[in-house]
């Protein structure tokens, strides 16, 4: 949490103990003060939920563009590079790790090669 972060929740927290203090008073505009004060909390979480949403996908596209190690031997891929070992969930036009393209196979070719192996 950086410094201006921070400050804004400090900042709801008075909010929120003035509301309260004013409602144990029972001061009458309190109750709208306290309603209106649900409705930005109300909001600011949608919008920091949508926001964490947004990034686990942005996150999740990239890990999937990026690929991962493995042998080529399961169905959890789309492309495989034959040079570094490294499985793609997605159509990449050349492998994150050797920057290279000629040894990219589709899964039915790799499978087909470990096939004809065994």
């Amino acid at each position: 949490m950086n410094e201006e972060e921070l400050k804004k929740w400090v900042d709801k927290v008075e909010d929120v103990h003035a509301v309260v203090s004013s409602l144990a008073k029972g001061d009458k505009e309190a109750v709208a003060k306290a309603a209106r004060l649900e409705a930005e909390l109300r909001s600011s979480d949608q919008e920091q939920r949508e926001k964490a949403k947004r990034e686990r996908e942005e996150d999740l596209a990239r890990r999937r563009k990026q690929g991962r190690s493995g042998k080529g031997h399961t169905d959890m891929y789309e492309w495989f590079c034959r040079r570094c070992l490294w499985e793609f969930a997605v159509k990449v036009d050349k492998c994150s790790q050797c920057e290279k393209d000629d040894m990219l196979v589709a899964r039915e070719e790799r499978q087909a090669e470990l096939r004809e192996k065994t």
